[in-house]
């Protein structure tokens, strides 16, 4: 993603604060108060038993596997006070299990006609999401989520209305943005957390699109090694077989004559708060299909190249923030290094709604200190691995 070159513009705004995460503030126009005592008025038969308390309520998200703890106050809303929980959940429960929030509340029969709002707060970074009642045809939930896991973002918040995302510094900018906009989350620009650079989130060139080129690519006598510049480094999906792991990554050739790519990838990996991992990279011994080391990749206009990266399963038990949530990859050593969030891989759209699944697949890989995995070398697009 260094090669689209976007410089993020110094701002004359006053730095977004990072969201506290118990603000009332983004979520009523009136103080907090207690609302531990908060009971259900009477209702007419039929509707939730009178005397359902907003402590029953916490009581029932609190046996909810992902969360750590639920906060009680009120907020008010068009002059009526209304309930609110806080859910601090873990991030390593992935976005799936929020639904059973809304489920949660139905058990305790808190009857839908009484206004209560939820909002879920991540313990392991300043992220939260209005989690009920959800704004029809938005999902604020999987828009912060997705935030939360990648890696350079400090603070995020998002209402169903807007969203706010702030990273760590200014090296962080194009890649968050680059996440921002392959899901399509609503928001319009990214800060770092001084508030001193911001980004358009819309002014970054769309990714380059793959040209498809039939096998076998033709060898250009007179193609020159691609230059940094002429290749888009991508992270794309995962698999796993017959016991092992493999994750996928590619280099398009954004350039308007072919390049040479030969050899094999530079790759390092680092944690979601983007620590450096201490990973043994062997090269070659991966497939059967490998090719020699002499072979000499020449990649066509607008087409792409492709390497895997393969492990066998790691021990992960309790180390969750020290699985791998972003690589380092370079199209040689040497090269200009990119980073890429494992967010920052998009399902097309189309096979997205088709499996009714969010766009994006995983956050992290159980690849951790002390492990060891094997890269192989750069294959024209196609080619059987």
């Amino acid at each position: 993603m260094h090669q689209r070159l976007i410089r993020p513009r110094r701002s004359s705004v006053l730095p977004f604060a990072a969201v506290l995460l118990f603000a009332v503030a983004a979520c009523g126009d009136g103080e907090s108060t207690s609302a531990a005592n908060a009971v259900v008025p009477d209702h007419p038969a039929g509707s939730a038993e009178p005397g359902v308390t907003i402590d029953d309520v916490a009581a029932e998200l609190r046996e909810l596997p992902a969360v750590a703890d639920v906060a009680i106050s009120e907020i008010n809303q068009g002059g009526r006070q209304v309930p609110r929980l806080d859910l601090m959940a873990h991030l390593e429960y992935g976005v799936s299990w929020s639904r059973e929030v809304s489920q949660g509340i139905v058990n305790t029969g808190w009857p839908e006609a009484e206004p209560i709002e939820i909002w879920l707060n991540w313990t392991a970074v300043e992220v939260s999401a209005l989690a009920h009642p959800l704004p029809d045809g938005i999902d604020p939930v999987t828009d912060a989520y997705l935030m939360a896991s990648t890696p350079g973002v400090v603070g995020a918040m998002f209402d169903g209305e807007r969203g706010e995302v702030t990273v760590r510094d200014g090296s962080d900018l194009v890649k968050v943005a680059d996440v921002a906009l392959a899901h399509d989350v609503a928001v319009p620009e990214i800060r770092t957390a001084d508030g001193a650079d911001v980004i358009d989130v819309a002014s970054l060139s769309p990714r380059p699109t793959p040209v498809e080129v039939p096998l076998p690519w033709p060898d250009d006598p007179h193609a020159v090694d691609c230059a940094d510049d002429d290749l888009d480094l991508a992270v794309l999906d995962s698999d796993a077989a017959t016991g092992r792991r493999w994750l996928f990554v590619s280099a398009t050739n954004v350039g308007s004559e072919p390049c040479v790519i030969d050899g094999y990838p530079e790759v390092g990996f680092h944690t979601r708060d983007e620590r450096a991992l201490d990973v043994t990279v062997n090269l070659g011994g991966v497939t059967m299909q490998e090719k020699p080391d002499t072979e000499r990749v020449v990649i066509p206009a607008g087409a792409r190249a492709l390497a895997a990266v393969s492990w066998r399963a790691m021990p992960t038990a309790g180390n969750w923030d020290g699985l791998t949530a972003e690589i380092i990859l370079a199209a040689r050593p040497g090269s200009v290094p990119t980073e890429l969030p494992l967010t920052s891989y998009a399902l097309p759209v189309e096979v997205a709604a088709e499996y009714a699944i969010h766009r994006w697949t995983q956050s992290t890989l159980d690849i951790v200190d002390g492990g060891e995995v094997s890269v192989t070398r750069w294959v024209p697009d196609g080619t059987a691995f």
